[in-house]
């Protein structure tokens, strides 16, 4: 093999790996894109879960105090209803998540 095909088969080998570069690198910037994409859509849906649950809450009193007018519960038994619909809104949001 002469020195100037060896010459011109390193150079043909450089081009491809420059090019494999160059397409790597908009492949990279485009994952980055996605990430930044899904990092900005979790941050939504949390803040929208976090919303959900207060709003939850709330009604969860509300419909608490209602029931207590109609029956009296005491103080133990709310809390206790509480935990348990929040421990099912729980469930809700791990199988949501998964």
């Amino acid at each position: 093999m002469t020195l100037s095909k060896s010459i011109d088969q390193l150079g043909l080998r450089l081009d491809q790996f420059t090019n494999k570069y160059e397409k790597l690198k908009l492949e990279n910037e485009t994952l980055k894109q996605d990430v930044s994409k899904l990092k900005s859509d979790l941050k939504s849906k949390s803040e929208d879960l976090d919303a959900l649950k207060e709003k939850l809450r709330v009604v969860s009193l509300a419909k608490s105090l209602d029931e207590k007018e109609t029956q009296v519960e005491t103080k133990k038994d709310l809390k206790l209803k509480i935990n348990e619909m929040m421990r099912e809104l729980d469930k809700c949001i791990a199988v949501l998540n998964s």
